[in-house]
C-alpha cells in the first residue's frame, strides 16, 4: 500500500519534468528560427535576441532597447532600413521553407498532426478511446511541426500542440507505470493534469491551466483531479522559470482606471466579441467551403503542401511591411501590454508618440486585420497551431488603438467636465489596459472560455486592480460572440470533423426541442423507430438481437476467432453465454483481443486450433473445463466484465446525460436481464444531428411557403 503513494507522486513528478524539458526546447527552437529570419547575434549565432542583448544589459527587458550585438541581415550586405530588400528576401524565403518542410512532415508521417491539439484532447477525455491520438511517433511530428510552422511566422500559437504532446508523454509513462506499480489513479486524471500542465508553462499560469481543463477539456472533475492538476501545473511552472529566466514577462501601470472610462471598455468588449465570431465563422467557412480537402480523414499531401506554401508566401509578403506584425507574437504583446512612462525604453515604432497617434492608431488596426485574415486562412490547416496567441494579439492591437484613441481625446479635451478626475495631469489614461481587456476579450469570444482567460491575464500581467474593467469586457465580449456565434472555434472543428463528442456545457433541449425526443427510448434509437417500445413490441428487440455480431463463451477456436474479426470490423464485440439464454459476460475491444492472440501465435504452445476462454476457469462448467483441459489461451483480463447496463425503457433524455456526464462509449441494453444489444456515443449524436437537419428543412421549407403564401396575396391585392 506504501508503494502506491510513490508511484503516484513519483508519476506526476516525471511527467512533469518531461514536459518542461520539451517545452523548453520547443519554446527556445520557436524563438530562434523567428529571430534568424530577422537577423543574428554577432556574438553567438544560436542566441536568440533576448539572449543576446540580455547578456550585454543590466535591464530585465533586454529586447525594448538597441542592442549592438544584434545584427540585421541588411547590416551583412550595407543594404538602406528604407529599402531592404536583401532583409525582405530572406525573411520570405526562410518562412516558405520552414513551413513546407513542416507540411511535407506532417503528411508524410501522421494524419491527426495537424491543427490544434486541444479538440482530440477534449475528444479522449470525453469518452473516445482512439491509440494513434497518443502514440509516441505523433509526439514526435507533432514536436517538429509546431516549431517548424509557429517559429515560420504563421499567425499560429503553440498552446494546442502543447496540450497534445503533454497528454502524450502522460500516455507513455501511464503505461509504463501502470505495469509495473497499480496505481490509485485513473488514466483520465493523469490526462487531465498533463493538459493544465501545458496552459500553465505556455503561459505562466498554474491557476489558468487547472480552470482551462474545469471548463473546456475534462466532463467530470473531481477534487482530487483538481488536486493533481493543480500539484503538477505549479511544479511545472516553478522548474520552466528556473530554465526559462528573463522570457515571461510581467507589467505594472501607473494610473487608475477612472469612472468615464467605463463605456469604453463596453464597448470594446462588444468590438472584440463581434471580431472573435467573425473570426470563428470565417475560419470555419474556409476550411469546408474553400479547403474543402481539410475536411477528409485521408491527407491529400499534394494539395496539402501547396496550401501551406502559398499561405506562407502571402503571410510573409504582409506581415514584413507592418513593423507590429513583422514582430514576434510573445514580442508584440509585451509592448502592447506595457504602459508610455519610461519613454526611452518603450517607445517602441512610435507607440507612445503624442505626435504620431491617428499613424499609430492605423497601423495597430491594419495589424489587427491582417492578423485577423492569416489567422482565418492558416489556422484548420494541415500544419500543427493554435489559435489563442493570434487572437490574444488581434484583441491587443484593437485595445491599444482604442486607448490611444481615447487618450487622445482626454488629452486634447482635458478642461472638459467628464475628464475632471485627470485635472492633475495631462496623461492620466493607460493604453496598455485596453490592450489587456481587448486580447482578453477576443480570445473568449474565439473559445467561450470567460473563467480561463480572466484569470490568464491576471497571471500573464500580474495585475489584479484592474478587475473591474476586465470582467466588463469579457462579459460583453462573451453575450456578444454567443449571440452571433454559438460554436467555439473547437466546437466547430468537432463539427466539422464529425468527431463524437459531446458539449457538456449544453442541455438537449438546446439541439432539438423536447417534443422530437418525448417518446424515443433506448430501443427506438437501437432499433431505429421514430416512437417507443411497449411491451408488444419484445420480438423486435429479439430480432434485434440476432443482427449483432457477439461471440459466445464455448467453443471457439484462435482460428473462429480471427476469422470473425476480420470479416467483422467493430470497435469490440459483446460475450454472452449463448445465443439462447442471452445472459451477458463481457465486452471485449477488438484491437486488445488481435493483439493478445497474435502475441500468442508467436509461441510454440499455441496454434490456431487452440481453444480460447473469456471466463475465469474456475467459473466453466465441468463440460467445458473437460473440453478446454488440455490447452487453451485465457483472456479474462481483457473481458470488461461491469460494463454500463440499461433497461430498454430508458428514456433518450436519461440516456444522453449518461453519455455526457459519465463519458462512455458505449452501453448495454438489456431486458429482464437478457441482453439485447449495444448503443454507441454515435448513435446518440447521429440522432441529434439527424433530427436538427430535418428541423432546419422544415423551418426553411415552412418559411418559404409562407413568402410564397405572401406574395401570392399581394399580387392578388395589386390585381385587384
Amino acid at each position: 500500500m506504501s508503494s502506491r503513494p510513490f508511484g503516484i507522486i513519483g508519476l506526476f513528478v516525471i511527467i512533469s519534468l518531461c514536459c518542461c524539458a520539451v517545452f523548453w526546447i520547443v519554446d527556445h527552437s520557436i524563438e530562434i528560427l523567428s529571430d534568424l529570419r530577422r537577423g543574428y547575434c554577432s556574438s553567438n549565432p544560436f542566441l536568440t535576441r533576448v539572449d543576446c542583448c540580455y547578456s550585454t544589459s543590466t535591464t530585465t527587458s533586454a529586447y525594448r532597447i538597441h542592442c549592438d550585438d544584434w545584427k540585421s541581415w541588411s547590416t551583412i550586405w550595407k543594404s538602406d532600413d528604407a529599402n531592404d530588400i536583401t532583409g525582405y528576401a530572406i525573411y520570405v524565403l526562410s518562412s516558405f521553407v520552414c513551413c513546407v518542410l513542416a507540411a511535407y512532415l506532417v503528411t508524410k508521417c501522421q494524419t491527426f498532426t495537424g491543427s490544434s491539439g486541444i479538440t482530440e484532447i477534449r475528444l479522449i477525455l470525453g469518452g473516445f478511446e482512439h491509440k494513434p491520438l497518443l502514440e509516441p511517433q505523433l509526439l514526435l511530428t507533432r514536436l517538429i511541426g509546431v516549431i517548424l510552422s509557429v517559429g515560420g511566422g504563421l499567425s499560429l500559437g503553440s498552446e494546442g500542440p502543447m496540450v497534445h504532446i503533454s497528454c502524450c508523454i502522460a500516455n507513455i509513462y501511464w503505461n509504463l507505470f501502470q505495469s509495473n506499480i497499480k496505481l490509485d489513479v485513473t488514466k483520465k486524471e493523469v490526462l487531465t493534469a498533463a493538459s493544465s500542465i501545458a496552459i500553465a508553462v505556455a503561459f505562466n499560469a498554474p491557476i489558468a491551466g487547472v480552470i482551462f481543463t474545469l471548463e473546456e477539456t475534462s466532463p467530470c472533475f473531481l477534487g482530487r483531479s483538481m488536486l493533481f492538476s493543480l500539484a503538477c501545473s505549479v511544479f511545472s511552472c516553478v522548474l520552466f522559470q528556473f530554465l526559462d529566466v528573463g522570457q515571461h514577462f510581467e507589467v505594472s501601470y501607473t494610473f487608475a482606471v477612472h469612472t468615464f472610462e467605463t463605456p469604453g471598455f463596453v464597448l470594446l468588449g462588444i468590438i472584440c466579441g463581434i471580431f472573435g465570431s467573425f473570426l470563428v465563422t470565417l475560419n470555419s467557412f474556409i476550411s469546408t467551403k474553400i479547403f474543402s480537402w481539410r475536411k477528409q480523414t485521408v491527407v491529400q499531401r499534394t494539395r496539402s503542401i501547396i496550401e501551406v506554401g502559398i499561405l506562407s508566401l502571402i503571410s510573409s509578403f504582409i506581415r514584413y511591411w507592418n513593423p507590429y506584425t513583422r514582430s514576434n507574437q510573445p514580442h508584440l504583446l509585451d509592448h502592447l501590454f506595457s504602459e508610455c512612462a519610461t519613454v526611452n525604453e518603450r517607445d517602441w515604432h512610435g507607440l507612445c508618440s503624442q505626435h504620431l497617434v491617428f499613424q499609430e492608431i492605423w497601423l495597430l488596426t491594419t495589424a489587427a486585420m491582417i492578423i485577423f485574415i492569416l489567422t482565418a486562412l492558416i489556422y484548420g490547416s494541415v500544419l500543427p497551431g493554435e489559435v489563442i496567441t493570434p487572437a490574444l494579439c488581434i484583441g491587443a492591437c484593437l485595445g491599444r488603438a482604442w486607448g490611444i484613441f481615447i487618450q487622445h481625446i482626454q488629452y486634447v479635451n482635458s478642461d472638459l467636465l467628464i475628464f475632471g478626475q485627470c485635472r492633475t495631469t495631462n496623461r492620466c489614461i493607460t493604453p496598455g489596459v485596453y490592450a489587456m481587456v481587448g486580447a482578453a476579450s477576443l480570445v473568449c469570444s474565439v473559445t467561450h472560455t470567460p473563467l480561463t482567460i480572466i484569470i490568464l491575464m491576471f497571471e500573464l500581467t500580474g495585475q489584479l486592480h484592474y478587475t473591474l474593467p476586465l470582467l466588463l469586457g469579457v462579459l460583453a465580449s462573451k453575450v456578444i460572440s454567443e449571440r452571433i456565434q454559438k460554436l467555439s472555434i473547437w466546437d466547430s472543428y468537432t463539427k466539422i470533423w464529425s468527431y463524437p463528442h459531446i458539449d457538456i456545457h449544453k442541455e438537449l433541449t438546446e439541439f432539438i426541442p423536447k417534443e422530437s425526443f418525448k417518446n424515443i427510448t433506448a430501443a427506438s434509437l437501437m432499433i431505429g423507430s421514430n416512437t417507443g417500445l411497449s411491451w408488444a413490441h419484445e420480438q423486435q428487440l429479439k430480432d434485434h438481437f440476432m443482427s449483432i455480431i457477439v461471440i459466445e463463451t464455448r467453443n471457439h477456436t484462435i482460428n473462429d476467432i480471427l476469422n470473425l474479426c476480420e470479416k467483422n470490423v467493430f470497435y469490440g464485440y459483446p460475450i454472452i453465454t449463448t445465443k439462447n439464454e442471452r445472459y451477458l459476460v463481457g465486452y471485449i475491444k477488438r484491437n486488445d483481443l488481435i493483439k493478445r492472440i497474435h502475441h500468442s501465435l508467436g509461441s510454440d504452445d499455441f496454434n490456431k486450433n487452440t481453444f480460447v476462454s473469456f471466463q475465469n476457469r474456475t467459473l466453466l462448467d465441468n463440460d467445458e473445463r473437460i473440453l478446454i483441459n488440455q490447452s487453451f489461451i485465457d483472456l479474462s483480463d481483457l473481458v470488461d466484465t461491469a460494463p454500463m447496463l440499461i433497461e430498454w425503457s430508458t428514456p433518450f433524455q436519461r440516456l444522453y446525460d449518461i453519455f455526457k456526464l459519465l463519458s462512455l462509449q458505449y452501453v448495454m441494453v438489456m431486458s429482464h436481464g437478457k441482453f439485447c444489444g449495444i448503443l454507441k456515443r454515435k448513435d446518440v449524436l447521429n440522432y441529434l444531428k439527424e433530427h436538427e437537419q430535418s428541423l432546419y428543412v422544415n423551418s426553411t421549407t415552412r418559411r418559404n411557403g409562407q413568402q410564397q403564401e405572401s406574395q401570392e396575396m399581394f399580387e392578388l391585392h395589386l390585381e385587384s
